[in-house]
C-alpha cells in the first residue's frame, strides 16, 4: 500500500539537492558531550494513523507502529521525558485531536523548547500538486474538507514560540510548502551551538509529491526503518537534520521509488538555526535493539486501552447521570410529599380554626355571650372585645373594624339578610340587657343600647345595630374613656 501524505516540517537549516545520488555525505564536527549550552525542554507530538473511519480510505500496515518506534526512541536514547510527548494513534487522530495537540503544543512551548512533530499516514495533494493534506482517523474520502491542510500545519508551527521545530512525515507533502535551500555555517567546534542558537523551522518528508511505501523493512515503512536506524546508530552527543538527511537519503533512495526531502518551511519563521537531537547520558554504550515486540505493537495497545478508558468513562458519566437522575426524581418525591404534609397541616389548622370560630360564634350569639360582651364593654376590657369580634369575623370571612387598642369595635353579620338578621340581633340585646343598661334607639334603622357610666359628664359603653342590605347587620360596641 502506497502513503499519499504530505510531508513534515524539520527544524534544520540545510537544503536538500534534488537528487540523494548527487550528494557527498558530509562529516560532522567532532564535540564532546555538553559542550553546546542547550536549555528548555524537548517536546514531541508523535502521530500514526493505519486505519480509518471510512472503510472506503486503504488501510495501512505500518504507520502507527512506526509512530510508536519514534516515539520509544526519542526516550529511550534521546531523554525525551515521557510526560512531555503526546501520541495520537488511528482512533485517537481524529482531526479535532490533531489540530487541537498541535494548538496546544504550540500554547504549551517555551522560547527555548525544541518540539518534533512525526506524522505517519495518508496524504493527499490536488492535481496540481500546489495543495496538500494530512488525512485523519474521521476523514472522508474524496472530501478534502474533512482532511487537515498542510498549509495549517506549517501556520500551528509558524506560530509556535519554540526556538526549533523539527517536522517528519512519511508521506507526501506539497513543494511549495519549502523554501530555498540555504547554505550551512562553518565546520568547527562552534557548528553546533550556532545552529541550535538560531531559530528553526525544517521539514523533512519521506518523498517529494510521488506515493511512498507502506511496507519496507523490520515492519516498518522504507523511510521509517532507515530513520530509526540512523537515530538508533548514531553515537556522536549531537545529531542534525541536515546531517540525518545526508545519511537518510541515499539509503531511501536505493531501496525504494521515492525521494526525500529536506528543507527549511515556506513561510514559517525559519532564521538558519537546526533542531538539535542530544544523545542521552550513556545512551551510545546500550544499543537498544531495533524495536521489541512490546514496541511494534505499543500502538495497538495504546489504541485499545484509549478505547477502553472512552468506553469506562462514557459508562461512568452514564452511571452518574442515572444516579443523578434517581436522586433528582427522590428530591422531587420528597419535596411532593412536603408540599402536601404542609398543606394538610394547614387545613387541619383551618378546620380547628373554623371549629373554634364556629363555637365562638355560637356562643356570641346567646343570652350568655351577650351579657358577656356587655360585662366586657362596661369593664373597658377593648382586648377582649376586639378577640370575641375577631372570632366572628374569622368565621364570617369578614373584616372587623377597631384594635385593641380601640373605643370601639364594629362587625357585620347577615349578609343577604338583614333585616331577620337584625330583628334576631335586637331581641337577643333585649332579652340579655342588664337591669342599668337602658334603650337609647330603637327603630327600623339602628338599635343602641347603653351601659351607666361612673362618669356623670361622660357617656357608658354602648351597643349598637345597624342593618344595611347590601353588607348584612353591623354590630358596633363602644367602650369610651372616662
Amino acid at each position: 500500500m502506497q502513503r499519499l501524505l504530505g510531508c513534515i516540517v524539520v527544524l534544520a537549516v540545510i537544503a536538500a539537492p534534488a537528487s540523494a545520488e548527487k550528494r557527498d555525505l558530509t562529516p560532522m564536527p567532532k564535540v564532546a558531550a555538553g559542550s553546546v549550552p542547550i536549555g528548555g525542554v524537548y517536546r514531541a507530538l508523535i502521530i500514526g494513523i493505519d486505519k480509518h473511519q471510512d472503510r472506503q480510505i486503504p488501510t495501512l500496515s505500518t504507520a502507527a507502529k512506526d509512530a510508536a518506534s519514534v516515539r520509544d526512541l526519542l526516550v529511550g536514547r534521546y531523554g525525551f521525558k515521557p510526560e512531555h510527548v503526546k501520541t495520537l494513534f488511528n482512533e485517537q487522530a481524529t482531526r479535532v485531536a490533531v489540530e487541537g495537540a498541535m494548538y496546544a503544543l504550540g500554547q504549551e512551548a517555551r522560547p527555548d523548547d525544541s518540539v518534533l512533530i512525526y506524522y505517519a499516514g495518508h496524504g493527499q495533494t490536488d492535481t496540481e500538486k500546489v495543495r496538500g493534506w494530512w488525512v485523519p482517523f474521521d476523514a472522508k474520502a474524496g472530501e478534502p474538507a474533512t482532511f487537515i491542510k498542510n498549509a495549517s500545519v506549517r501556520d500551528e508551527i509558524a506560530a509556535m514560540k519554540a526556538k526549533h521545530v523539527y517536522l517528519v512525515a512519511d508521506s507526501c507533502f506539497s513543494g511549495t510548502l519549502f523554501a530555498q535551500s540555504r547554505s550551512m555555517p562553518a565546520f568547527n567546534d562552534k557548528f553546533f551551538d550556532r545552529l541550535y542558537q538560531n531559530k528553526s523551522r525544517w521539514g523533512l518528508t519521506s518523498g517529494m509529491n510521488e506515493p511512498v511505501a507502506d511496507a519496507g523493512k523490520g515492519g516498518h515503512s522504507i523511510f521509517a526503518y532507515f530513520f530509526l536506524k540512523v537515530l538508533r546508530e548514531n553515537e556522536d552527543p549531537y545529531v542534525v537534520p541536515s546531517h540525518i538527511y545526508d545519511q537518510l537519503a541515499p539509503l531511501v533512495g536505493r531501496n525504494a521509488e521515492q525521494q526525500p526531502r529536506s528543507e527549511p518551511l515556506q513561510g514559517a519563521g525559519d532564521e538558519g538555526g537546526q533542531f538539535v537531537f542530544r544523545l542521552a547520558t550513556g545512551a551510545a554504550a546500550k544499543q537498544p535493539p531495533a524495536a521489541s515486540a512490546e514496541s511494534a505493537g505499543s500502538a495497538e495497545l495504546d489504541a485499545e486501552r484509549q478505547r477502553l478508558q472512552v468506553e469506562r468513562d462514557a459508562f461512568e458519566r452514564q452511571k452518574m447521570e442515572t444516579e443523578r437522575s434517581r436522586m433528582e426524581e427522590e428530591r422531587k418525591r420528597f419535596a411532593e410529599e412536603q408540599q402536601r404534609a404542609e398543606e394538610q397541616r394547614r387545613a387541619e389548622a383551618e378546620s380547628k380554626k373554623m371549629e373554634v370560630a364556629r363555637a365562638q360564634y355560637d356562643n356570641f350569639f346567646t343570652i350568655d355571650g351577650i351579657r358577656r360582651l356587655l360585662a366586657m364593654a362596661e369593664a373597658k376590657d377593648v382586648r377582649s372585645l376586639w378577640d370575641r369580634f375577631k372570632s366572628i369575623c374569622s368565621y364570617h370571612n369578614d373584616e372587623g373594624i377597631g384594635s385593641p387598642a380601640s373605643t370601639m369595635c364594629r362587625v357585620h353579620v347577615g349578609k343577604g339578610n338583614a333585616p331577620a338578621k337584625f330583628d334576631e340581633l335586637r331581641s337577643l340585646l333585649i332579652s340579655a340587657r342588664p337591669s342599668n343598661w337602658r334603650i337609647e334607639e330603637d327603630d327600623k334603622q339602628r338599635f343602641v343600647i347603653r351601659g351607666p357610666s361612673r362618669n356623670p359628664y361622660r357617656l357608658g359603653p354602648s351597643v349598637s345595630l345597624t342593618p344595611d342590605y347590601d353588607s348584612g347587620v353591623f354590630i358596633g360596641v363602644s367602650s369610651p374613656n372616662e
